[in-house]
C-alpha cells in the first residue's frame, strides 16, 4: 500500500520508519498525536508491532491513542503505573538480548519520558534504555519512540556526555506550539529535526512541516482498512484538499502546475497556497494517484 511518505518534503517521513525517535517540545505541540501517526504508518508499511506505555493513559486512550487502542495496540501505565512502565522496559530489553534477524520489528512507544528520572522504580533503567536507544535498536529491530517536554540532559534520565552519538544515534523531532489569547495551547504543525544525514553524509538541522489532515493515525488506519477492503476511486479514499486537487488534475488530461490548481479559486483551496498545493501533488504521486515532475522549484502533476 502506498501512502505518502516518501515525497513530503525531503522524505524524511519515510527515512525514519525504522530509526529510534525523540519527540520533543512545550505543551500543545502535538508531540502524542504525531508519535500515533507515525506508530500507524510504521504498522501499514512496515508490519510494526507496537505498544504504548504512557503514565497518562486514561487521559490520553480517547485521544491520542484512541485509533491505535482501537486496532489491537496494547496500552500500558495507566494511572500513573510506573511499576508496569519498568516491566515494558525491561521487556525491550529481554528483545534486545534474545534477538535474531528474523525478529519482528517493534515500535515502543514511552511518553512523558521527563518523569522518569523521578521516579525510584526508574532509576536504574532509564538511563540505561536512553544509551540503549542510541547503539542496540537497528541491528535488534527495534525503533522506540520516546515523547518529552526538551532533549536536555536532564530530561533524558541524566545521560551526560553523549551530544554527538545523541545527534548520530538518535532522530530528534522537536515540534512547536503557541498560546492563543485565553492562554490554550495551539499546535503550529511545524518544527525542526536532527539526526539526519544530508546527501554528503553531514549532520544538519531540517525545518519541518506537519499537515494534521492526513499525518493523523485515524487517516492513515482508515486508509489502509478502506484498500484491503475494496478497490476505492480517488473521490471515495481521498479527503479534502486532496480531492478537489485531483479532480482539477484529472479534468485537464494533461500536466498541471500548483498555480494553475490554486487559480481556479474553488471552496475547498481556500486558503491553500501554491506551496501546499505542491506538497499535496506529492502525496497524490506517493499514493499512486499521478506522476509527478520536478525541475527546480517547478512541480508539475498529471493524475491517473
Amino acid at each position: 500500500m502506498k501512502l505518502f511518505t516518501k515525497n513530503w518534503e525531503t522524505g524524511w517521513i519515510a527515512k525514519i520508519l525504522e530509526c529510534p525517535i525523540l519527540i520533543y517540545g512545550a505543551p500543545g505541540s502535538w508531540k502524542s498525536y504525531f508519535a500515533a501517526y507515525l506508530s500507524a504508518v510504521r504498522i501499514v508499511l512496515k508490519n510494526h508491532q507496537v505498544e504504548i506505555s504512557d503514565p497518562h493513559l486514561r487521559l490520553n486512550k480517547n485521544e491520542a491513542w484512541k485509533e491505535l487502542l482501537e486496532v489491537g495496540v496494547p496500552g500500558y501505565g495507566e494511572g500513573f503505573n510506573y511499576s508496569e512502565i519498568s516491566t515494558r522496559i525491561n521487556k525491550y530489553f529481554k528483545r534486545i538480548h534474545d534477538a535474531e534477524p528474523s525478529k519482528r520489528w517493534v515500535t515502543s512507544i514511552f511518553d512523558e519520558v521527563t518523569n522518569y528520572k523521578d521516579q525510584t522504580i526508574l532509576n536504574d533503567i532509564s538511563s540505561k534504555l536512553i544509551k540503549s536507544c542510541l547503539s542496540d535498536t537497528r541491528k535488534c529491530h527495534e525503533a522506540p519512540i520516546l515523547i518529552a517536554h526538551n532533549n536536555t540532559a536532564e530530561t533524558l534520565c541524566g545521560v551526560k556526555g553523549m551530544s554527538q552519538a545523541k545527534t548520530e544515534g538518535l532522530i530528534q523531532i522537536h515540534l512547536y506550539s503557541t498560546r492563543d489569547d485565553e492562554g490554550n495551547y495551539i499546535p503550529l504543525f511545524r518544527g525542526e529535526l536532527k539526526g539526519l544525514p544530508d546527501q554528503e553524509g553531514k549532520f544538519i538541522d531540517w525545518a519541518i512541516t506537519l499537515n494534521p489532515q492526513i499525518m493523523n493515525s485515524s487517516f492513515v488506519l482508515k486508509l489502509a482498512k478502506e484498500s484491503q477492503e475494496t478497490e476505492l476511486t480517488p473521490s471515495q479514499a481521498l479527503g479534502e484538499p486532496m480531492r478537489t486537487i485531483w479532480k482539477i488534475a484529472k479534468e485537464s488530461s494533461d500536466w498541471i502546475k500548483a498555480r494553475d490548481i490554486q487559480r481556479k479559486g474553488l471552496a475547498a483551496l481556500k486558503g491553500t497556497d501554491a506551496f501546499r498545493i505542491q506538497q499535496y501533488l506529492r502525496i497524490l504521486s506517493d499514493m499512486g494517484y499521478g506522476e509527478i515532475k520536478e525541475l527546480n522549484n517547478s512541480v508539475r502533476f498529471k493524475a491517473f
